[in-house]
């Protein structure tokens, strides 16, 4: 039997501690907050591709407008302030002590 989990544990590590040290690089070079904005604005793209293309509605018609303002708000807060302050830890005190706190 092939261990699938652990696999996954593994490269989830792998991949979430590249990550890290990516972004403690390139927020030293370009800044924190601008490197939040390029991630939000890619990361937004590549959620409504997947939408346009798994669900064929790519302008999200039939949302309700409280239910735009409760998508806005988690954009705005765990998207743009809790990576932009995740991302300035780790240039401030670097990637591992980042990942540890």
């Amino acid at each position: 039997m092939i261990p699938l989990g652990e696999i996954a544990a593994l490269a989830t590590t792998v991949v979430g501690s590249a990550s890290i040290l990516s972004f403690t690089i390139v927020g030293k070079r370009i800044g924190p907050f601008t490197m939040s904005h390029f991630r939000l604005f890619f990361g937004a793209l590549a959620l409504w591709l997947a939408v346009a293309l798994f669900t064929g509605n790519p302008f999200l018609q039939g949302i309700s407008p409280s239910q735009w303002f409760f998508l806005i708000l988690s954009g705005l807060t765990g998207l743009f302030l809790c990576d932009t302050l995740l991302f300035q830890s780790s240039v401030d005190i670097g990637a591992r002590t980042t990942i540890l706190i």
